[in-house]
């Protein structure tokens, strides 16, 4: 039996697809004599061939329809993988709002991968450039909020060695992009361009280390339980976060394989760790004594129970004794 959650095979699945697609894309421009190849020592800018930048690979037909698919697959595979970051970590950093911007701009990073996939570079220059540099800019800044993620979370206490991996992957790639765009000569340009996205796919691959500790499940409930609605997330093998409290998150205590003991002592730590809600207070009661009740002799006195017919409901008279003042801070 496995030791570690299918999931984990997601990520890196993933990246070795999109690199596939991508480089199968230049393979088919290279054999229809669209690109030069990468080793090209010079491009002459009145040849047929055009430098193998990947938007250029996927220009021209049949690889630009190729390209367009692998672009569009690349993006719903990889929002995918950030979701289930997302998911994976809601209930684990203490920071919710990081979580959530890193995970809204990773998904307009993959909007800019369908936009460069979907608009030609020859065709419609600005919206793929719009679109490269949603992917570039805003992808290598999800690599370094992911580092700092990663740290901070120290998930099984891997969080250091992961975190260390990854911060040399975000420099990598940003060091890139700088060289990219300050290189003179376009073969260069495009050799750093094919670098940068390579190791794009590999920062993406490295989720797979946390993944496979994870279990994602989807439920469905019934309009009526609102209890359980809140309990489509996901389930870790180490139980649940000491910080989450709201209702409906007894599910990622889950555990994989279904262990009852482990599960009990799961719930029985949350419980634990409710909290009585205290009393509510109004301040102190008011308390009127009438003026008149000072200077009677005798007073009547109410009574509540039930009596019979034609009996008035007061007792009395009765001697008034002293009537003591009550301060209502004494009540």
């Amino acid at each position: 039996m496995l030791d570690f959650s299918l999931w984990a095979l997601l990520p890196p699945l993933f990246s070795v697809g999109a690199a596939s697609g991508l480089w199968a894309v230049y393979f088919v421009a290279l054999y229809y004599e669209k690109v030069l190849p990468l080793d090209a020592e010079q491009w002459k800018g009145n040849g047929s061939r055009y430098p193998p930048f990947i938007s250029v690979t996927g220009q021209f037909p049949p690889a630009s329809c190729i390209f367009s698919e692998v672009m569009n697959l690349m993006a719903f595979g990889a929002f995918i993988i950030g979701l289930l970051r997302y998911v994976q970590l809601k209930n684990r950093i203490d920071k919710a709002w990081l979580n959530a911007v890193s995970l809204v701009i990773f998904s307009i990073a993959c909007l800019g991968m369908t936009i460069v996939g979907n608009f030609q570079l020859f065709t419609l220059w600005t919206a793929h450039m719009v679109g490269t540099e949603m992917a570039f800019g805003l992808g290598t800044l999800f690599c370094w909020m992911q580092s700092y993620i990663t740290l901070r979370v120290n998930l099984k206490n891997e969080g250091k060695l992961v975190a260390i991996a990854r911060f040399l992957l975000s420099a990598s790639i940003t060091l890139c992009i700088i060289i990219k765009y300050s290189m003179s000569s376009a073969m260069d340009s495009a050799r750093w361009q094919w670098t940068v996205v390579m190791l794009f796919l590999v920062f993406i691959g490295t989720f797979g280390i946390e993944f496979r500790h994870g279990h994602f499940s989807l439920l469905c409930t019934d309009a009526a339980d609102r209890s359980l609605a809140h309990m489509s997330n996901i389930g870790q093998e180490s139980g649940c976060h000491p910080r989450t409290s709201s209702q409906g998150d007894f599910l990622p205590c889950t555990t994989v394989p279904w262990s009852a003991p482990e599960q009990r002592g799961a719930l029985l730590d949350r419980t634990r760790s409710f909290l009585p809600v205290p009393t509510s207070y109004h301040g102190a009661p008011q308390v009127r004594v009438p003026t008149d009740l000072r200077a009677a002799e005798y007073v009547f006195v109410r009574h509540d129970a039930h009596r019979g017919p034609l009996r008035p409901p007061y007792d009395g008279p009765y001697p008034r004794q002293a009537v003591p003042i009550v301060k209502p801070d004494s009540c």
